[in-house]
């Protein structure tokens, strides 16, 4: 959506626009029970994040553009610890952890965009995430 196609400032070729996505992301790394790494083992995790941000686009030339995105993203996420560790009634003891998050949180991102007429290369750098996407226009 661009709700103000000539930018905050019309004297540069700029545009603004809401933004809208669908991120996924998984992971694998090593978890451990409260400060205790020696008892660790390893886990999963799922994130999916729907962001809506405020895009800034700059641009440059008719293939080339750079922009910046602040914004505000809704957060799920879903981690798995086979064999991990829960309270027991004398300490830890060995147990399949599943749980589960959902919140909000800030995203920022900056990043550039190369294309024509029939396809676009996206590239994002910020918080949370980096990403790389491509838009086929038909």
């Amino acid at each position: 959506m661009e709700p103000h196609p000539n930018g905050f400032v019309p004297s540069i070729n700029n545009s603004v626009a809401i933004g809208f996505g669908l991120d996924w992301g998984r992971y694998n790394h090593r978890c451990w029970w409260k400060d205790n790494r020696d008892l660790s083992g390893s886990c999963s995790n799922n994130q999916f994040l729907v962001p809506v941000v405020m895009q800034w686009n700059f641009f440059f030339t008719k293939a080339f553009s750079l922009f910046g995105e602040p914004g505000l993203a809704v957060r799920h996420s879903r981690w798995s610890w086979p064999n991990g560790r829960c309270a027991g009634p004398n300490g830890p003891v060995v147990c399949d952890y599943n749980d589960s998050d959902t919140g909000i949180e800030p995203v920022f991102f900056v990043g550039g965009r190369l294309g024509n007429e029939k396809v676009s290369f996206t590239f994002r750098l910020g918080w949370p995430y980096a990403s790389v996407g491509a838009s086929f226009f038909l």
